[in-house]
C-alpha cells in the first residue's frame, strides 16, 4: 500500500471516499512515477526546467526550513502524487508563485470528471500530538478549508488559486469560476463547505507505522459530522521524511 497502490476503506456516509497509503519505502516504480511528474508538480504545465534543477530547489527549499515545514512540504508532495495516480487532475503548482515556499491559499485545487475540489494537507510527526491515529489531522484539515471558505483567515485564497490556475494551463472555464469565487469572498460573501468537494490528506510521520491506528470505526466516527458535498480522504501513514529527501539527492546525483 503505497503511493502507486492504496488501499480502499470503506466509510459509512456515502459521500465520502477514503483511502490508506503506507509509504515505508519507495520501489523503483515510485520513484519512476515521482521523476516523471515532478517538474510538473511543482512548476506547472509546460515547464523548461529540468528535473535536477526542480529537485535541487525542493532540496535547497528543505534544507532552510524547521522540522515542522519540511514534514508538511513532504507530506503535501506525497498528496499530490496519490491524487495525481488517482485520476485527479492538479489545478496548481506545489510551489507558490512569489516567494520560495509551498502555496498560500488553498494547499491545492484539483478537478475530476469537470468537478471543483479542494484540497488542504495536514500532517503530524509527534506521538504526543497524534496518538498514532489521523483523527487531529483530519479534523485540522476540514476545519482548515472550512475557515478559508467562510471567510475567515486574513487573505483571499480564491485569488491564489486564480494564479495558480493560470500558470497550471487550467481551462478558461475554471479559471472564470474560480474568479467569479474571489470576486464574492471579496465582497464577504463567503461560501460554506457543504457546497464544495473537499480532498484531506491526513499524514502521520512515524517510524512505527504498524502501530497507526485506522479503524474504520473510529474513522467513521471523526467523520461523521462532515458536512461537504463530496469528500476524499486520503491516509498517509509515512516512515519518515528521509524517504523523500533521500529520493531528492538521488535524483541530483544521479548521472
Amino acid at each position: 500500500m503505497g503511493i502507486l497502490d492504496s488501499s480502499t476503506v470503506s466509510i459509512d456516509k456515502k459521500n465520502i471516499d477514503l483511502i490508506i497509503s503506507d509509504i515505508i519505502d519507495l520501489s523503483n516504480d515510485e520513484k519512476e512515477y515521482i521523476k516523471e511528474n515532478m517538474v510538473e508538480i511543482s512548476q506547472g504545465v509546460d515547464s523548461y526546467y529540468p528535473l535536477k534543477t526542480v529537485a535541487k530547489k525542493i532540496s535547497e527549499f528543505m534544507k532552510k526550513q524547521s522540522q515542522n515545514t519540511k514534514n508538511g512540504a513532504i507530506s503535501e508532495f506525497f498528496l499530490v502524487c496519490i491524487l495525481r495516480n488517482q485520476e485527479f487532475e492538479q489545478e496548481y503548482c506545489y510551489r507558490n508563485l512569489e516567494e520560495n515556499s509551498i502555496k498560500k491559499g488553498f494547499d491545492g485545487v484539483f478537478t475530476k470528471n469537470g468537478e471543483l475540489w479542494l484540497a488542504e494537507s495536514k500532517s503530524s510527526y509527534t506521538e504526543e500530538s497524534h496518538n498514532n491515529e489521523h483523527r487531529s489531522t483530519i479534523l485540522r484539515a476540514y476545519t482548515g478549508i472550512s475557515d478559508q471558505l467562510e471567510g475567515k483567515t486574513s487573505n483571499d485564497p480564491w485569488e491564489n488559486a486564480v494564479c495558480h490556475s493560470r500558470l497550471a494551463k487550467s481551462s478558461e472555464s475554471l479559471i472564470r469560476k474560480l474568479s467569479e469565487l474571489s470576486i464574492d469572498y471579496t465582497e464577504e460573501n463567503f461560501s460554506s463547505i457543504k457546497f464544495h468537494n473537499i480532498i484531506l490528506g491526513s499524514t502521520i510521520v512515524s517510524e512505527r507505522t504498524d502501530l497507526i491506528n485506522c479503524d474504520c470505526s473510529r474513522l467513521n466516527e471523526c467523520l461523521k459530522d462532515h458536512e461537504s458535498s463530496k469528500e476524499f480522504v486520503v491516509l498517509i501513514n509515512l516512515k519518515n521524511i528521509s524517504l523523500f529527501t533521500n529520493f531528492i539527492e538521488e535524483v541530483l546525483n544521479d548521472d
